[in-house]
């Protein structure tokens, strides 16, 4: 009798075994779906990502130029604004003996600034006589 099984064991096993090995092909297809799914995504992203990153690249290079640009403006505003007040030319103009109205018609300045230049201007030239 247990002969007779030993081949419907041998049949089922290999059945069994057959049917194990079928289960696992799929269940490897699937994750290899799976992971190629998942691979996609990150390769998206990826993509997603460096163009985002050159884009602000590309920003960052613009806004670099148009600060150059406006701190280069305000160098030549500074340079050539026409109010601007030359105080070592009016400390020149109080060695030569003007007096504070003087400097106030010459430079454009107010007379704070005018009385400031004069006492200033005074008080190193008191000081250099002294010295000698």
């Amino acid at each position: 009798m247990m002969a007779q099984m030993f081949p419907w064991l041998i049949v089922v096993g290999l059945s069994l075994l057959a049917a194990h090995s079928i289960l696992l092909r799929r269940q490897n297809e699937n994750e290899v779906k799976r992971l190629q799914a998942q691979l996609g995504e990150l390769v998206n992203d990826l993509y997603a990502t460096h163009h985002g990153v050159s884009g602000m690249g590309k920003r960052i290079i613009g806004l670099e130029k148009y600060y150059s640009q406006m701190e280069n403006r305000l160098e030549e505003m500074v340079r050539n604004d026409p109010n601007r007040v030359s105080y070592s030319e009016a400390s020149k103009l109080v060695e030569l003996g003007a007096e504070v109205e003087d400097l106030m018609n010459s430079c454009g300045i107010s007379r704070p600034e005018a009385e400031l230049v004069s006492a200033l201007s005074r008080k190193q030239m008191a000081q250099k006589q002294s010295l000698n």
